[in-house]
């Protein structure tokens, strides 16, 4: 699967406009946009429709995106929090998934579990507990019932299709403790994250000693991402005591990759060092951890020495530093 990227539509970009109409058409005939008494809806209508949606973006918890594969637009999400006042049907204080769609061609890769999480993150940070929508074609129910949502047994007012509701996936960042070592320990001994992270053939007793000894150092920081319980994420900060902290180890689950968490994990760093006063924040890793270098370029740090360093197995191998001021 290809990495997906995403872009806020902002309604003065004609560029973002058009894409977003452009799979708008597509995807109003396909869920059956029709007026009550059945007739479709015009292709005229659905496109100022489609631009008043455009016309509302603006308020922090209103989000529209769409999704590319590269440089093609391959669906697109918006999601809202409900309040009292707002027109039509609402859940005050709900997440309202309002429109959803991956292109036909782009579907069965996990790009639609992708997009939810993007729309759960954006719910959670605003202190929503659950969310809820409508569906009215057999595969849109299939995949939102696969995604956990279930039929509340009402329908929707507004449109007469029935409503599907989940509680909100909450991701939070806590200090790692010992009862954390060993999914720790299960991350690093893993085929992929040994040859990625050129680890050392420690064994799971080796490793735990090592926490044991870090988790007392002062110089460092240890932090898990949970995913609702579920550990999803080990980030680690040195030189906490001195002058620049540097992210020095960032482990994501194999299960949870493509979920954003490794972006959350580096916004997390960036603010608990500022909650130190810290002017900037530095990163190392070696050249060839591709996906690595991309995350760190794409949250806006810059590679500020090219260099030679042995990391966990001994071996020197060309590396970068990364650095942001904060």
């Amino acid at each position: 699967m290809n990495e997906l990227r995403f872009i806020q539509v902002e309604k003065d970009n004609s560029e973002h406009c058009e894409s977003f109409k452009a799979m708008m058409l597509p995807y109003s005939k396909e869920i059956g946009a029709n007026y009550p008494d059945g007739t479709p809806i015009s292709d005229e209508v659905l496109l100022k429709w489609t631009q008043s949606c455009i016309n509302m973006q603006g308020p922090h918890d209103r989000h529209m995106e769409l999704a590319y594969v590269g440089d093609v637009p391959i669906g697109f999400l918006y999601g809202k929090v409900d309040h009292e006042g707002h027109r039509g049907f609402i859940n005050p204080e709900y997440g309202y998934i309002m429109e959803f769609y991956v292109k036909p061609e782009h579907r069965h890769k996990g790009y639609g579990r992708i997009m939810l999480r993007r729309l759960e993150r954006h719910f959670s940070g605003n202190g929503v507990k659950r969310m809820y929508l409508t569906t009215g074609t057999s595969e849109g129910e299939a995949f939102w019932r696969a995604m956990g949502f279930a039929p509340t047994g009402e329908m929707s007012p507004d449109n007469e299709k029935p409503i599907f509701e989940k509680d909100v996936t909450e991701i939070a960042v806590v200090p790692m403790q010992n009862e954390h070592v060993d999914f720790v320990i299960a991350l690093l001994m893993s085929d992929h994250n040994k040859t990625a992270l050129h680890l050392s053939n420690r064994s799971a007793t080796e490793w735990r000693k090592c926490f044991i000894q870090n988790l007392a150092d002062p110089d460092e920081a240890n932090f898990i991402i949970l995913v609702g319980e579920q550990p999803a994420a080990w980030l680690k900060l040195n030189g906490m005591s001195g002058g620049v902290p540097c992210i020095s180890m960032l482990v994501v689950d194999d299960a949870w990759k493509r979920h954003g968490i490794g972006s959350l994990a580096v916004r997390y760093a960036e603010d608990y060092a500022k909650g130190f006063q810290k002017a900037a924040i530095l990163i190392q890793t070696t050249a060839d951890n591709i996906a690595a270098t991309q995350c760190y370029v794409k949250q806006g740090y810059v590679i500020t020495r090219q260099m030679k360093y042995a990391v966990d197995d001994g071996i020197m191998r060309d590396g970068y530093e990364f650095r942001k001021d904060l």
